[in-house]
Formats: C-alpha cells, sequence, structure tokens
C-alpha cells in the first residue's frame, strides 16, 4: 500500500526482475566446468526448433505446487488476452505459422493435462530448442533480493534510487556519471540506501518491495534503462582469474567486493547500464504485465521464445559442490524478458524470494533442455 510518511523511515526492499533486466550473473559465454550439465553427445540440431516424438512428464502435481502451476496458466491466459498481434518470433523450425490462438491453445490444453493423469505427450507437441546447437540450454536465475532503504537522505542513507527522467535523450549518463551525480538535485529520488553494493544488485534484478518497521510496504518497480549495454562485471572477474568459473555466484560476487572495497566502484563502473525505478505498479509482474510465479515464470529471448508461449525444461538440481547431480522435468510459462537473456540458448528462471531463491539463483548457471510447446493438431 501507498505510504505518506513525514519522518524518515527505513525499509527493507525485496528486489524481483520486472520488465526483465538480466541475469545477476550474466552467465553467456562462461568457460565450460565440472558438473555445468552440458551433454556433448546429443545430436546437432539445425534448425531452432526441432519437433520431437517425446518429453519427459512433470511429476503428479499437488498441494501447493499444482495451485502455483494452476495459477501461472491464468496469469499466461490473462496475459495473451491482453496482447495484441501476433508473436514476433519467427518459430523456425516449427513447420507452420505459430498464432497467438496456438498459444492460448497451449495453455487450455495444459489445464486439461494437469487433471488428467495422462502424459503429457498426448496433449501437445514438443519442440526441443536448439540451444547451443545440441540442446543444451543454460539456465540461469532471478530472485528477490534485500536492501535497507530510507525515504530520506542522510549520512549513512546516501546512495538514491532513481525514477527515470524525462523530456532527456534516449541514451542518458552512464553509471559511473550518474554515481558521480549527474542526475542528483532533479527531484528525481524514490529512496536512498546505505548499501552501494546491494543497490548494484537490485538494478540487475529488477523491483521489489519497500518494508517498513510496522510492516507497511510499498512496491519499488523496474522503470526503464538508461540506453547503455549491459555488461556483466560477473564475467570481468572471471576473466581476470578473480573467480573461478565454477564458484562465480552472486554471493562470490559480493564476498569478492567485501575483501576488495577499495576497487567497488572501479568494476561496477565497467556496467554502464543503469536501472530506474517506479512505484505507480501495484504487484511484481513480467513483462507480459501479470504477476511472476516462482519456479513456473522464465525469462526469454523474446525473439526466440515470445510472451504467452510455454516451455517444459529440465531445471538443473545443483549437489553441494555446485554441479548438476539430477534434473526436475517443469512446466514454465515465458512472462518475461531480460537484458541479459539473449539467443536460443538462455533461460533466466524466477525463484521468488528469500535465502533460499537467492541461494538458487545466485549459483544457477547450468544447462538443461527445453521444449517448446504447442497444441497437437
Amino acid at each position: 500500500m501507498a505510504m505518506g510518511l513525514a519522518a524518515a523511515r527505513i525499509y527493507v526492499l525485496a528486489a524481483a526482475l520486472a520488465l526483465g533486466t538480466g541475469s545477476a550473473t550474466a552467465a553467456d559465454d562462461l568457460p565450460p566446468f565440472v558438473g555445468d550439465g552440458r551433454d556433448p553427445s546429443f545430436p546437432a540440431l539445425g534448425s531452432v526448433f526441432t519437433p520431437v516424438a517425446s518429453l519427459p512428464n512433470e511429476a503428479p502435481l499437488a498441494g501447493e505446487d499444482r495451485a502455483a502451476l494452476m495459477s501461472m496458466l491464468d496469469n499466461q491466459a490473462r496475459a495473451l488476452d491482453k496482447a495484441k498481434g501476433e508473436p514476433a518470433a519467427t518459430f523456425d523450425g516449427v513447420g507452420r505459422r505459430v498464432t497467438a490462438a496456438d498459444l492460448k491453445g497451449t495453455v487450455e490444453r495444459l489445464r486439461q493435462w494437469a487433471g488428467s493423469g495422462r502424459p503429457l505427450g498426448e496433449y501437445v507437441q514438443p519442440y526441443i530448442l536448439k540451444g547451443d546447437g545440441q540442446g543444451n540450454v543454460r539456465f540461469t536465475g532471478y530472485f528477490t533480493p534485500s536492501i535497507r532503504i530510507s525515504d530520506r537522505p542522510s549520512d549513512t542513507f546516501r546512495f538514491p534510487l532513481y525514477r527515470r527522467p524525462t523530456g532527456m535523450a534516449e541514451l542518458l549518463p552512464n553509471r559511473k556519471e550518474i554515481d558521480e551525480g549527474a542526475l542528483s538535485g532533479k527531484g528525481l529520488e524514490l529512496a536512498w540506501t546505505d548499501d552501494l553494493i546491494g543497490l548494484y544488485f537490485l538494478q540487475v534484478q529488477g523491483s521489489g518491495y519497500g518494508f517498513d518497521t510496522a510492516g507497511t510496504s510499498r512496491l519499488f518497480s523496474y522503470g526503464g534503462k538508461n540506453g547503455h549495454p549491459y555488461v556483466s562485471i560477473g564475467k570481468y572477474l572471471v576473466a581476470q582469474g578473480e573467480i573461478p568459473a565454477q564458484e562465480i555466484s552472486m554471493a562470490a560476487i559480493k564476498d569478492w567486493f567485501a575483501r576488495h572495497p577499495a576497487r567497488v566502484r572501479e568494476v561496477m563502473d565497467l556496467n554502464p547500464s543503469y536501472s530506474f525505478f517506479t512505484t505507480d505498479i501495484a504487484a511484481v509482474t513480467g513483462a507480459a504485465a501479470v504477476p511472476l510465479v516462482p519456479f513456473r515464470s522464465v525469462a526469454a529471448d523474446s525473439s526466440v521464445l515470445p510472451l504467452g508461449a510455454m516451455v517444459l525444461i529440465e531445471m538443473p538440481i545443483l549437489d553441494d559442490q555446485g554441479r548438476v547431480a539430477s534434473y526436475q522435468p517443469r512446466l514454465m510459462a515465458v512472462q518475461d524478458r531480460g537484458g541479459a537473456i539473449k539467443g536460443v540458448g538462455r533461460i533466466d528462471i524466477y525463484a521468488g524470494a528469500g535465502a533460499k531463491a537467492e541461494d538458487f539463483a545466485g549459483h544457477l548457471k547450468h544447462f538443461g533442455r527445453a521444449w517448446l510447446l504447442l497444441p497437437r493438431p
């Protein structure tokens, strides 16, 4: 709910990607590591999508997991009802024109399947995603981290969260220039934090809730970017030999910052992209303008998997050493897009809030397979 408070208050900000600003580690092109889940034995795939005769079946649904699936399907149906025009993706390899009606039809078939106890493949036609050319798709995650903020600046709370300025050039100042005060004094501040590192990762994740000590909350949603390209500081730290590729995660980057405080600004400034916020949206939503459901909503490149598409993925399950121990087949809705989520080999899984979600999202950079689902003729 909205808050009109005269006195400064401190909030906890739980951030979740809205409208997609990208994964925290931007795991594209990380060098191979032991246990990354890549399978080099799978036959080469020529098209973006290749029809297959069968696919893994998600385990029987019950309780909260079934409720989450049905909520996701309801949200996806609403998103498709809101959408205007046909999907822009080319659907290379499908062999026919795919329409918005097809995407709606998939949602309806999955609703039928959810209560049937029958194999999923009886209801939908699967098309395996090309990924790296052998069906290996890189999965990452995004979640709701937390950061302390105040609605007034002080010597402690001195790092602002900005709304995007209007009436200025499309290409705004870069991160370094903004952090040095390029936008200060323009009335764009929504809140202030004492945690520069937390603010950086908040921007990468996107948006979140602010809570005061009484539990009153407001939502800070993704409000646009400055127009500069996203550069992964995680990839930079790996390339420089600062963090091993198999260990790169949000936690590892935060730990590196803690051990190198004098280099925090230097490394952050390597990423000129800067995200703004808005308080005009009532719920944490993705680019499809519907609420995101943990472990049921994903972000993808809309030129490959458009908003409204349904996919089945092999979600990597990691062991204590960060290696793929097994896979969990899981139905997902494409309801978001990400600045760092590009190409046929990337899918970003929304993990929700809390410590477990942070751990999942912070460590996932592994491979599995994914299938686009369309109605059977």
